[in-house]
């Protein structure tokens, strides 16, 4: 009987789990904001997911300790500069090619909302296909 409680138990935990990581998953997509906008919004605790748009001025591949890749890139916009944590599930969805230092990108994630530590993002998405930046615009 112990077993079957124990085998139950792991049950609800992994249903919990999986529930937990689906309402992750359907967070909706915030409207893109600016850094300085999306650095106060951790600071307050308003709104842990953000999407912000810039140009990459520092990017750093590494490798985690079980060989996974992941990046830190610093994007900056007329605003301010934040950092991008790309850790391994997000960098696998990633397109890397042509993204370097001066590209623009897209970040959709999490910014961190400590107070005693610097803000940064913990990228969800990293898109270098920007939505055109001409839409609205009426140009002849």
């Amino acid at each position: 009987m112990a077993d079957d409680d124990w085998v139950r138990a792991g049950s609800d935990e992994h249903r919990a789990r999986e529930r937990r990581r689906s309402r992750q998953r359907l967070q909706p997509v915030p409207d893109p904001v600016s850094i300085a906008d999306a650095i106060r919004q951790g600071r307050s605790g308003m709104q842990r997911a953000v999407m912000v748009t810039g140009v990459i001025t520092r990017l750093a591949e590494k490798r985690t300790d079980h060989d996974e890749p992941w990046a830190i890139m610093e994007i900056t916009d007329e605003t301010g500069a934040i950092d991008v944590l790309v850790f391994p599930l997000a960098h696998a969805r990633t397109q890397w090619n042509g993204l370097a230092s001066g590209a623009r990108v897209q970040v959709f994630g999490n910014v961190s909302d400590r107070p005693d530590a610097v803000p940064e993002i913990a990228a969800k998405a990293v898109s270098s296909r920007l939505p055109e930046e001409s839409e609205g615009r009426k140009d002849a």
